[in-house]
């Protein structure tokens, strides 16, 4: 079986600055795991990495045998991310945001819409599904953030500063 996330010899610089420096790492199924460090140590980097929202230098990158760059579709499809910001489209709905999510994934309407009430049930956020993220507070919108990343019931939740 192959493991959650493999990492091997991951380095990203921005210009002279080495973000991550020929990080190695294995995180099997079913483990927790978190990465501690000072600002600047370069966590969001490696989970960003991860992801494929930046481009990095060296190394190999692999979530459950998918290559994130070789195999970026298959390899995203297991990933769910609850990020460090809130990064949401303000003219949307709380449903609508969750719909449009499903979409990246290929979720059918009909099966999006099922698995968004689940969600927006499951979170408290039923009776705001016609919000807008400016209506909400800071603590529905990081449950909006976390419902957003499980709504393709993804096999790996990775949560970027899940304490904010």
């Amino acid at each position: 079986m192959s493991p959650a996330i493999s990492i091997q010899n991951l380095t990203k610089k921005y210009g002279e600055l080495t973000a991550v420096d020929n990080l190695s790492l294995e995180v099997k199924e079913g483990e927790f795991f978190g990465f501690l460090g000072p600002n600047g140590a370069g966590k969001t980097t490696t989970i960003n990495s991860i992801v494929g929202l930046v481009n990095f230098q060296q190394g190999n990158i692999d979530v459950f045998g998918h290559n994130v760059i070789s195999d970026f579709r298959n390899a995203r499809k297991f990933i769910g991310l609850s990020p460090q910001e809130f990064n949401f489209d303000r003219y949307l709905t709380v449903e609508e945001i969750l719909i449009y999510q499903a979409g990246y994934y290929g979720i059918k309407k009909k099966d999006c819409m099922t698995r968004a009430e689940e969600l927006l049930r499951q979170f408290g956020l039923f009776d705001k599904r016609n919000a807008t993220p400016p209506k909400l507070s800071g603590g529905m919108k990081r449950r909006l953030t976390l419902a957003r990343a499980l709504i393709h019931e993804p096999k790996l939740l990775i949560l970027d500063e899940p304490t904010a």
